[in-house]
């Protein structure tokens, strides 16, 4: 009898225990929970097995959202081309070029060059307390321009900034007969000179761009600027002749200077700034 229960046991595959049926009853458990086990581990194995499938589901995932990203990022406009329109009135063609380096970030850069539509005389009338040039100065004078300005915009979507620029200008005249009126014949005088002049400064300016159309395909804008800054201007005169008691150039008796007389003034100015561009985005 004895022996009979030990190979029943053996077959069951458990652990020895006080009395026949409880040794029946634990194998019993004991195979029920290797066949638990042996579930799982189908489920575990299966669970490997499909996970190339999850890996290449999320890469897939991942791919589409970096090329939507990279789409979106094309199609922002992130140069642009500059013409400033108001700067004709001073007979100057001046071009620029503005890079956006983040959202609310652009960096740009100007340069001008002005050209002269007569060759004088430059005539001044001095009778009146405020003098006023009747022919500027800007239209006998050559010169170049060159600004670097960076852009901080305070709304992006609706391109409205404020902008620090640092600029240089130098213009120039040589013999150009400069008539001084006023009024009075012995007060009035004429001389040929030659100008020098060296400007340099910061501006601070408040500006807005408006696309010319409301489509969102536009890349075309104004850009609409005014501020404030300061200017230290050098200047330097060279007169080569001089006539005393007459506001015209044509004939009479001049003093020549030998050598020439040269002036240097130089001398810290507030400025006004007001300008329109207009822009190409690409």
């Amino acid at each position: 009898m004895m022996h009979r229960r030990i190979v029943f046991h053996k077959m069951l595959g458990g652990k020895r225990e006080m009395g026949g049926w409880g040794e029946r009853r634990w194998g019993e458990r004991g195979m029920g929970e290797r066949r638990w086990n042996f579930g799982k581990s189908l489920s575990l194995i299966s669970m490997y097995k499909n996970l190339p499938f999850i890996f290449v589901f999320l890469l897939v995932m991942l791919s589409s959202d970096i090329l939507i990203a990279q789409k979106d990022e094309k199609k922002t406009c992130k140069n642009a081309i500059t013409f400033n329109v108001l700067e004709l009135v001073s007979l100057e063609a001046r071009l620029g070029y503005e890079r956006l380096l983040a959202e609310k970030h652009v960096l740009r850069a100007s340069a001008g060059i002005q050209f002269p539509v007569s060759s004088g005389p430059l005539e001044e009338n001095g009778a009146t307390i405020i003098s006023i040039s009747i022919n500027k100065i800007e239209r006998i004078s050559k010169g170049i321009y060159l600004a670097l300005g960076y852009n901080y915009l305070i709304i992006p979507d609706a391109y409205f900034y404020v902008s620090p620029e640092v600029y240089y200008n130098y213009s120039f005249y040589d013999d150009i007969y400069y008539e001084y009126c006023t009024g009075m014949q012995h007060d009035s005088y004429v001389t040929l000179q030659s100008m020098q002049s060296n400007k340099s400064g910061i501006k601070f300016l408040v500006g807005k761009k408006i696309s010319l159309s409301t489509k969102k395909k536009t890349r075309l804008q104004f850009d609409f600027f005014a501020g404030i800054g300061i200017q230290y201007r050098q200047e330097e005169i060279t007169v080569l002749k001089k006539k005393y008691s007459s506001c015209n150039s044509n004939g009479g008796n001049y003093y020549e200077y030998d050598p020439p007389q040269i002036t240097n003034t130089d001398k810290w100015l507030p400025t006004t700034d007001i300008g329109i561009s207009l822009c190409y985005l690409f």
